[in-house]
């Protein structure tokens, strides 16, 4: 439950949903709220991640993260970051 246990940001920087790195967090973010944490999945967007993290429970914000140096991409996971307080960020790696 939201509140009892860590707050964790996935984040995932590509838009793809059926890739086995896509999977991959799908799955440990549903473990990991299994076990009492709060998580929440930034991707790009994409309604796909919307729909599916609406499924599961989970909190999902779109981010456009361009690239590792779009200043943009940073607004909004700064803002991201300031709405919600993380305890943990998981950055998930692009392979671009």
């Amino acid at each position: 439950m939201p509140g009892d246990g860590l707050r964790v940001l996935q984040l995932y920087p590509k838009s793809d949903f059926f890739t086995g790195a896509a999977i991959q967090l799908s799955e440990l973010s549903r473990g990991v709220q299994a076990r009492g944490h709060d998580v929440i999945v930034a991707t790009r967007p994409n309604p796909l991640w919307a729909t599916k993290c609406e499924r599961l429970g989970l909190r999902h914000y779109a981010v456009p993260m361009a690239s590792e140096i779009d200043l943009r991409s940073v607004a909004h996971l700064v803002r991201l970051l300031r709405s919600e307080p993380v305890d943990i960020v998981h950055a998930h790696r692009s392979g671009q």
